[in-house]
């Protein structure tokens, strides 16, 4: 119940070094916010970050939220945190463990869109992941009026402060779609991404995984739904190793 003060949602993640990383709700004077909370395996909180003391200018949005966090990737050793908030169509680094924002990505935000795209900025956005080279990978989930859904690397230039798409996958004529609900996208050891196309709304594409190379070719997918084509909702997926040991 996001009513209440200090709930869970989106997000539960745990750290190599065994510690733990969650989202919570917080509400101040009617408007639901978040914050993010690291902590240990005694429950004894190392770092709280709520938005409320460091975005400012809160207000009612999406879904009657203010921001609607959905992803936090917190990196304690190189001293930043990236927080997804989808509502806001935003994502902010904030600096650890100060907690001030350094920039935000998106449109309206802090980095110029790249002139080349047709679409440079996502709309929502779900599963954001930092990969080695510092791109930002993510599940851009879109709008109607765009009707469709993409996986989508950016390549930030923070001297320049410009936001290149490095590669996206969209689908192609034959194979478009359009979840506005849900995702994740995922870059796999093996180069390509691994693409959860979720979703639960009727009328929209029903939910599927799907692993693309990053030339765009499709290697698989597993389509999320029963014969009378009722949809299911599929939040996010991850690829693991095989639990059976070659013969």
């Amino acid at each position: 119940n996001l009513l209440v003060e200090g709930t869970m949602h989106h997000g539960f993640y745990r750290l190599d070094d065994g510690t733990y990383v969650v989202i919570e709700n917080t509400i101040r004077d009617g408007i639901i916010g978040d914050r993010v909370r690291h902590f240990d395996a005694a429950d004894q909180t190392l770092w709280l970050w709520d938005a409320f003391d460091h975005l400012g200018d809160p207000h009612v949005a999406a879904l009657g939220q203010w921001l609607h966090t959905n992803s936090v990737v917190l990196d304690p050793a190189a001293g930043t945190a990236l927080i997804s908030c989808m509502a806001l169509g935003t994502i902010f680094e904030v600096e650890h463990p100060s907690g001030d924002v350094r920039w935000a990505l998106g449109e309206g935000g802090d980095f110029a869109p790249d002139p080349a795209a047709t679409h440079p900025w996502f709309h929502g956005g779900h599963g954001v992941d930092r990969l080695p080279d510092g791109h930002i990978l993510l599940y851009d989930n879109g709008t109607a009026q765009r009707g469709f859904s993409r996986a989508v690397e950016y390549a930030l230039d923070e001297e320049a402060m410009t936001a290149t798409i490095a590669w996206e996958y969209p689908g192609d004529a034959d194979d478009p779609w359009f979840n506005g609900a849900m995702g994740d996208a995922d870059a796999l050891p093996n180069g390509n991404v691994f693409i959860s196309a979720g979703n639960g709304v009727q009328k929209q594409s029903a939910s599927r995984l799907i692993e693309v190379t990053r030339s765009g070719e499709k290697v698989w997918e597993m389509w999320w739904h029963d014969d009378g084509e009722t949809r299911s909702g599929c939040y996010q997926a991850d690829r693991i190793p095989s639990l059976l040991q070659p013969l």
